[in-house]
């Protein structure tokens, strides 16, 4: 009776560690196709943290490049005969004029027959010293990509 005890045993443990080794090679595996792919998702990270890095160096350069300082806004001179002008040395409408300020045509319209000097928001003024900065071809440019 105890060899048949002991046979049993054995040959259930045999059994079992076939069983055993069969579901650790599918867990190793997914262990190792789980490393690679979190290596590869580190590496990726890396160069995006990167990237990310360049782009917000180019971004601040190109503000301070863009944005005008804030004395020669207060200095600016606006009147509605420099906006008339501005808009037919560009060749473009009060409408166009009105989206490249971020404002609607109407106010162009309106300060357009103004005689005397205009008072406008900070965001308006530096949108029209940039613009007073571009030619032709980029203000196209610039209304083909606000659509």
């Amino acid at each position: 009776m105890a060899n048949i005890m002991k046979a049993l045993k054995d040959e259930i443990a045999r059994v079992a560690k076939r069983e055993l080794k069969k579901d650790m090679l599918r867990v190793r595996q997914d262990t190792i196709w789980l490393k690679k792919n979190v290596a590869d998702l580190k590496r990726r990270v890396v160069v995006l943290e990167r990237e990310n890095r360049l782009l917000r160096v180019k971004s601040t350069r190109l503000e301070k490049e863009t944005t005008p300082p804030v004395e020669n806004l207060q200095k600016m001179r606006i009147t509605g005969k420099m906006i008339r002008s501005l808009r037919k040395r560009l060749g473009i409408a009060q409408i166009d004029l009105g989206k490249l300020l971020g404002v609607s045509g109407q106010s162009v319209y309106q300060w357009e027959r103004k005689d005397d000097r205009l008072r406008l928001r900070e965001t308006t003024k530096t949108a029209l010293q940039r613009i007073r900065q571009m030619g032709k071809r980029e203000v196209q440019a610039e209304l083909e990509k606000l659509g």
